[in-house]
């Protein structure tokens, strides 16, 4: 009883002290208001934080963040076990794979959590006193990522099939959202096929043979290519 006495008391002291340093957003029926502006979640598995910024306000007990690169009148986030989870403000468009214009990517292992490689900016987008710098250009690669999961043909893949040694996060990246992360699964199956996903649109397509040739080359894999 004397713990249970506790840990109420130390849940209301906690509560207590994230309301008093940080303004309290009041709940609406998809998201929130704050300082006059309304933000709404975005869509499961569409667009995720890089990098939190500074403390902004309380939303359901937790602190909502600011978001490193993004106006805070445009995006907030809540850190969700590490996960930046996005909210837009209600004046902004939904953001789709394709609006999302990615133009690199980072690369991470099949928990979504080490960084592996890298898919770089063509010198185009860089400022001047950093192109001719990294060792490769990969914008045409998200490009053929974007092109594939908007207007190639959707399939099935059966999750028996799935390998999951064989799964990687792309996480994309974009000048017009320089703050966030547009997450593609990569992933193969029993068969040697490979095949990219937009969990975000719950679509799957074969993996285009330009993407394919450059992630079996920076991330191992089981299996061979040669039925894509």
């Amino acid at each position: 009883m004397l713990k249970k006495i506790i840990s109420a008391a130390l849940a209301a002291a906690i509560a207590f002290a994230l309301c008093a340093c940080a303004e309290k957003a009041k709940t609406t029926e998809n998201g929130f208001t704050v300082r006059g502006r309304e933000y709404l979640l975005c869509d499961d598995f569409s667009v995720y934080g890089i990098t939190k910024g500074e403390k902004y306000a309380v939303f359901n007990g937790e602190y909502v963040f600011t978001v490193e690169f993004e106006e805070p009148e445009r995006f907030l986030c809540v850190d969700d076990s590490g996960d930046l989870i996005i909210y837009r403000a209600a004046d902004l468009p939904k953001i789709t794979l394709e609006e999302f214009g990615a133009i690199a990517a980072f690369i991470y292992d099949s928990s979504n959590t080490r960084w592996i490689d890298s898919f770089y900016a063509d010198d185009e987008f860089l400022p001047e006193e950093q192109r001719g710098i990294n060792e490769s250009q990969d914008t045409a690669l998200c490009y053929s990522i974007t092109r594939a999961l908007t207007e190639g043909e959707s399939v099935e893949v059966s999750a028996d099939d799935v390998l999951v040694s064989n799964r990687y996060f792309i996480r994309l990246l974009s000048q017009k959202y320089p703050g966030l992360y547009y997450p593609v699964v990569f992933f193969g199956d029993v068969q040697g096929r490979f095949y990219l996903r937009d969990r975000a649109a719950d679509r799957s397509v074969v993996c285009p043979r330009d993407v394919l040739a450059r992630m079996i080359g920076s991330v191992p894999t089981e299996g061979g290519a040669e039925n894509v």
